[in-house]
């Protein structure tokens, strides 16, 4: 019976980790399409830093899914990769779809208000999937073997899941970012995007880190 109750326990632990997984790649659809400005005060240094908002909370998608390969297994970890990118498609294609179909004659103007959203959002929003859904299930799936690799030799989560998402976030990005391509300050939205992306990156894995040691110590 206790046997029993551990593998539940885990395997609702897994469950839970992956929703969590799915909802955060899912958030950053819409967020990819609003831009943030702020300023960064390092000793007598000032810049300003312009980025996408997705930027703030994409890192977790590898932190969450490196989670997930440390808490099971590479086999299982590509295999939520692969659904939440198919709930990814389907999020993106039903937003598109409704943004086509006809709109009542008589709405209110809240109403109006709300489909006009839902219609700016369609089109680029499926465009954003399908034109990056290619290069989201390499890197994707690249950083989990180089972090299930690092993981294997060093033993350590936090160090492991540094060194893979830097490595893939210098490759993805640019790509990531090609639909606002036509825009003036492409790169510096890419560069910046990295820099935050890396920083907000170790905040996530420092988290996940004490939280995997608090799991494991009230485990004893």
């Amino acid at each position: 019976m206790n046997a029993i109750r551990k593998i539940d326990n885990r395997t609702l632990g897994l469950i839970i980790i992956s929703m969590f997984y799915i909802t955060v790649k899912l958030t950053c659809n819409p967020l990819f399409f609003r831009h943030v400005e702020f300023t960064i005060n390092l000793l007598s240094y000032q810049t300003t830093m312009k980025v996408v908002s997705s930027t703030f909370i994409y890192p977790l998608v590898y932190v969450i899914s490196d989670l997930i390969t440390a808490a099971s297994n590479r086999k299982t970890a590509i295999i939520i990769i692969i659904f939440g990118i198919m709930c990814d498609g389907f999020f993106s294609y039903a937003v598109y779809y409704v943004s086509l179909t006809n709109l009542p004659h008589l709405m209110t103007n809240t109403e109006l208000k709300n489909a006009n959203f839902v219609n700016y959002m369609g089109a680029p929003i499926w465009k954003l999937y399908y034109s990056g859904v290619i290069g989201t299930v390499v890197t994707s799936i690249v950083e989990i073997l180089i972090f299930n690799k690092l993981y294997q030799k060093m033993k350590n989560f936090f160090s492991s899941t540094i060194l893979s998402v830097v490595v893939v976030l210098v490759v993805h990005n640019p790509i990531a970012a090609l639909p606002i391509w036509n825009e003036p300050d492409y790169w510096q939205v890419v560069i910046n995007g990295l820099f935050v992306d890396i920083s907000f990156m170790i905040i996530y894995i420092f988290i996940a880190y004490l939280a995997t040691k608090l799991y494991l110590y009230n485990k004893r």
